[in-house]
Order: C-alpha cells, then sequence, then structure tokens
C-alpha cells in the first residue's frame, strides 16, 4: 500500500516538474516575439522606439494584435483570488487525477484561495504564498483552512486563443472535523487528520483577450506525507473546477 501511495505522488509530482521544465523551455519563444508593454505604441504610421534587444517596426494594427496574442507575459498579474467547488474520491491522488473509473463520495466543499506572486525566478517562474478557505460538506459539515506556498508559470498560447499557466502550491492544511475516507482513515490508522501536507497542483485556461479571467482545475490534495504528520499514511482527494479572477 505504501508503495503505491509513493508512486503515485511520485507520478503527479514528475507530472507538474514535466509541465513547468517544458513551458520554461517554450515561455523564451513566446516572451521575445515583440515588446511586453503594448500600451506605450504610437499612432499608427509612427516608429516604435524600444530599448533593448526588439527591432522597431512601423505601428502595424494586425500585427501588433497578433503579437499580443503571442506573449504568454502579458499582462503580468500578480494577484490572483479563485473560487473552485468539487467532489472527494476515496483514492488516492494518482488515481483521482486520472479522470476515468474515479470513485467519488457523497462529499463535497466550495472554496476560495488568494495568491500573490511576490518573487521572480526566472525563465517564466513566480513563487509566492497562498491562503485558502473551504467549506466540506455531505455527510456533515467541515472546514479547512491551508496556507502555502504557490509555484506558478506564466504559461504559453495556443492558436494564439488559449492561454494554458500551470501552477503547485505545496503547504499545510488544517481542519476542525474529519468527512469521508479521511475519517476512516483515521480510524483504521490511529491517526489524526487535524493538520496535514497541503497539495495543490492546477491548471489554468485563459483567453489572451481576457487574461484576467481564466477556468480553474485543481486537485485538492491533504495528505500524512507517511505518517508524517497525524500519523496517516494518506487523506482526501479532490476533483475541482473553478473561476479565477487576476489582477
Amino acid at each position: 500500500m505504501t508503495r503505491h501511495c509513493l508512486h503515485c505522488m511520485a507520478k503527479a509530482f514528475l507530472l507538474s516538474l514535466v509541465l513547468l521544465v517544458a513551458l520554461t523551455v517554450l515561455s523564451p519563444v513566446h516572451a521575445t516575439t515583440a515588446p511586453h508593454d503594448y500600451s506605450e505604441l504610437p499612432a499608427e504610421g509612427s516608429p516604435i522606439d524600444v530599448p533593448g534587444t526588439f527591432t522597431a517596426w512601423p505601428h502595424n494594427p494586425e500585427r501588433h494584435r497578433t503579437a499580443l496574442l503571442s506573449a504568454a507575459n502579458t499582462p503580468k498579474l500578480t494577484h490572483r483570488v479563485s473560487l473552485f467547488t468539487g467532489k472527494f474520491t476515496t483514492q488516492s491522488m494518482g488515481d483521482t487525477a486520472s479522470f476515468w473509473s474515479v470513485d467519488f463520495e457523497e462529499n463535497y466543499l466550495v472554496a476560495l484561495a488568494y495568491a500573490q506572486d511576490m518573487l521572480d525566478l526566472g525563465h517564466d517562474l513566480r513563487l509566492g504564498p497562498e491562503i485558502g478557505i473551504a467549506g466540506r460538506f455531505g455527510c456533515r459539515w467541515s472546514t479547512e483552512i491551508w496556507a502555502g506556498a504557490a509555484l506558478r508559470h506564466g504559461g504559453v498560447v495556443l492558436f494564439d486563443h488559449l492561454h494554458i499557466e500551470p501552477a503547485f502550491t505545496l503547504g499545510l492544511s488544517w481542519i476542525d472535523r474529519s468527512i469521508g475516507i479521511e475519517r476512516t482513515r483515521e480510524e483504521t490508522q490511529n491517526g489524526d487528520a487535524t493538520l496535514l501536507v497541503y497539495l495543490g497542483p492546477e491548471l489554468a485556461f485563459a483567453s489572451p483577450r481576457h487574461p484576467q479571467w481564466a477556468f480553474v482545475y485543481r486537485l485538492h490534495h491533504r495528505s500524512g506525507a507517511f505518517r508524517t504528520f497525524g500519523n496517516l499514511k494518506g487523506g482526501h482527494n479532490a476533483n475541482t473546477i473553478g473561476l479565477r479572477y487576476s489582477f
């Protein structure tokens, strides 16, 4: 059982790492397509004087539109507020993320999270704090509060119409009472699910024309990190979807 849990968590970490590395490699291609600040472009027909490595050209609305949709970093939004909801499963993190043959509980959550980019790590990677609160309900009501560090990539734009941005949150999660499979695991493993590790791998999908709004998928995960916290091997997992506003 422990080997299976390790395998599932390793798959989740590797998938997030592969996404972040792949987008880090791809991001310079998009970032150098055009200047990042389009708000200071002169009127049509005037020359563009942009310092640095960019070549000046006369303003062309169509070229401007294409460049704007291809630049993954524009505009630079550092605050994110997310509202999401989902359903808990009885399975491991890896099985929950598989999306097929998932065994769902009749337990749900509604959550609100706030994150801010504070450190620019280069290669379009940003790091900052995240805090969140969730109401968990079904068999009974439960409250969850988590806090951690969120690593986010600026993402890439596909076909000039879809901006995809991955992120990964690692921290601690506190609940006032356990529900579902988490409660069962407390009883069978003689553990305590009050304070566990929190993991939140996610993908955000947005239109480059309206980058402040995004549709978000997040795997909401609590874990004892193999009895490091609460004497539990595992915790609780939920597939969630939501809406994010960035500013």
